[in-house]
């Protein structure tokens, strides 16, 4: 899974901004903010085994490349990682 917050130039997260993620499966806007209880500015999407994603917010930002998902080893054994994405206003 990837996570992502957005959040403006006073660290205030910022709801209903759209994100656009590029994978396999071709480009997908997805919103900050659909998820509440997790934070205003946060929005996550699924990553697929084997696959390269990259993701920016849809007003320009710079991009984040690169994302692919992460096998971690734990006590528990081996589980798929993910990555957490901070985008943040420059003031």
């Amino acid at each position: 899974m990837v996570q992502v917050e957005v959040y403006d130039a006073d660290a205030q997260p910022l709801p209903g901004i759209p994100l656009v993620v590029r994978g396999p499966q071709g480009e997908v806007v997805i919103y900050t903010g659909l998820q509440p209880e997790r934070g205003l500015g946060y929005a996550d999407f699924v990553m697929d085994d084997n696959a390269t994603y990259r993701v920016q917010v849809q007003s320009g930002s710079e991009t984040v490349d690169g994302l692919r998902m992460v096998r971690c080893r734990g006590d528990e054994g081996v589980y798929p990682g993910g990555w957490r994405v901070i985008f943040m206003a420059v003031p």
